[in-house]
């Protein structure tokens, strides 16, 4: 989150509120942002710094249409706070509205030409047209400015294929092996040069490479298993059958939710692309809006109850699940139903069950080792903290398992099971069994999923649900047999 200096100091908070906001914000404290950008607007309610937190905070919540607003009317008081276009870009592409989203990031770019996440946000715009070129040439652009900015590397190594003569795969090899290279231009460029090499089959150098992007964006972030297997824990303890029981008749009656679940890259993303294909189906995207729900009203910042679920107030059930359809619906307010990703919803299929009784479940399940594979070979945004260390990442996967099958027993029949390789094998099976359950009649459009032009970006921003599907990444793990196994050692098969 970006937070520009304001020359009139009296119209904006002192420093510590600033702080705690940026705190709240790098936390993902979506919902604790929002409110403490409220509680300062009623006293500093001239700060534009403040009014774009409040759009940004929204933004980050799917609450759109209102950060439309809010950038809307910055940008009516200040026409160069170049902020607020990006932002602005930002709120539009989740509502994808791309042709707008492209006209800001680009007046943003006008105003201040070496604004690099306006190149970012316009790159991956092109990305979701399926426009390579023009994303191409957008981190190109960007690079020309910023020839070392490893983030813009990465981003650019996505949407362009290598072969042995790239020379873009030596551009970045004279950067990392540049003593002066930081900490951040190594780990991104590790990884772009980790799909380099794996476009060119040189599969020991790729994952050499993504060995050490992880190890670098491991030591960025705090992460524990303990603290997971403390979460499922949990979980286990205290969804039960009684507790179902008890508040069966107080969550959210809306049908129209369906929520699909499983591990990252598990094909959820092709999931969603085939789904809202379907012109009665809209599909959000990545959002963990309900996952920071959930954490922000039931769960310590040490992963326990805040206190025990069978005596909270059944209200909350409801209110969480009107203020959650309520920013959905925003999004689009007339489909049939709303599609919703979240990277890690499967941890909280009971929240789902108790808040959204009618919601549907879909469940995407794929080959474990190509899954964890796939993994650790990307980079996330943010969320998948376990995903940087082969030994954290199986452990990880054993407790997906472990909760999924625990859902299985105590919520039977409540989620169907899509997995990978039968989509890909039989596509026209398994698309079916999807709108079946989704009471959805057959559509073609699903089946050319490919050309959608809704396209929901993901936090490692695949471009492979632009294309037909294809067989090459079954079994794709063993082309790295020899590297993994720190992950044998401890994966449950």
């Amino acid at each position: 989150m970006n937070i520009p200096a304001n020359k009139n100091v009296s119209l904006d908070p002192s420093h510590q509120d600033m702080n705690e906001l940026q705190y709240l914000y790098t936390s993902r404290e979506f919902y604790a942002l929002e409110n403490k950008a409220r509680e300062l607007l009623k006293k500093y309610n001239k700060s534009i710094k403040l009014q774009n937190i409040l759009g940004i905070a929204l933004s980050v919540q799917w609450k759109s249409n209102d950060a439309v607003k809010i950038f809307g009317k910055i940008i009516e008081i200040q026409p160069n706070f170049y902020f607020a276009y990006n932002n602005m870009g930002n709120a539009l592409k989740d509502l994808c509205r791309l042709d707008e989203a492209k006209i800001y990031y680009q007046k943003c770019i006008k105003i201040n030409p070496e604004y690099i996440d306006a190149y970012i946000g316009l790159g991956k715009t092109f990305l979701d047209y399926n426009k390579l070129e023009e994303s191409a040439a957008a981190f190109k652009q960007a690079l020309k400015l910023k020839p070392g900015n490893g983030e813009l590397h990465r981003h650019l190594s996505q949407v362009i294929k290598y072969e042995q003569t790239s020379s873009h795969v030596e551009d970045m090899e004279k950067i990392i092996f540049n003593n002066k290279a930081t900490h951040n231009q190594q780990m991104h460029l590790s990884f772009a040069l980790g799909k380099a090499y794996e476009d060119m089959k040189s599969y020991d150098k790729a994952f050499l490479h993504w060995k050490k992007g992880n190890l670098l964006k491991r030591e960025q972030i705090v992460y524990s298993t303990k603290y997971q297997t403390r979460r499922v824990k949990v979980i286990k303890e205290n969804f039960t059958n009684d507790l179902f029981e008890k508040f069966k008749n107080y969550g959210n009656q809306d049908k129209t939710l369906i929520f699909i679940v499983g591990m990252p890259r598990s094909g959820t993303t092709l999931v969603q692309q085939i789904l809202s294909s379907h012109p009665e189906v809209f599909g959000v995207g990545e959002s963990n809006q309900f996952s920071n729900k959930i954490n922000h009203f039931f769960f310590k910042e040490n992963g326990s109850l805040k206190e025990n679920l069978y005596d909270c107030d059944a209200t909350n059930f409801y209110k969480i699940g009107q203020d959650y359809i309520k920013s959905m619906r925003q999004l689009s307010p007339n489909s049939r139903y709303i599609l919703v990703k979240d990277l890690l919803n499967f941890t909280w299929l009971g929240f789902i069950k108790l808040i959204f009784p009618n919601a549907k479940i879909v469940h995407c399940v794929r080959n474990s080792l190509d899954n964890c594979v796939s993994l650790f070979k990307n980079y996330f945004v943010g969320g998948v903290d376990f995903s940087y260390n082969l030994v954290e990442l199986g452990e990880y996967y054993n407790l997906y398992k472990d909760v999924m099958m625990f859902w299985g027993n105590i919520l039977p029949n409540y989620y169907v099971n899509i997995f990978y390789e039968e989509l890909i094998n039989d596509p026209k099976k398994q698309i079916e069994k999807l709108l079946n359950v989704c009471n959805l009649e057959w559509n073609e459009n699903c089946m050319k999923f490919y050309n959608n032009k809704h396209f929901m970006s993901t936090g490692s921003n695949s471009i492979n649900v632009h294309q037909p599907l294809y067989k090459k990444s079954m079994q794709y793990w063993k082309h790295y047999e020899k590297q993994l196994q720190p992950l044998f050692g401890v994966l449950k098969t």
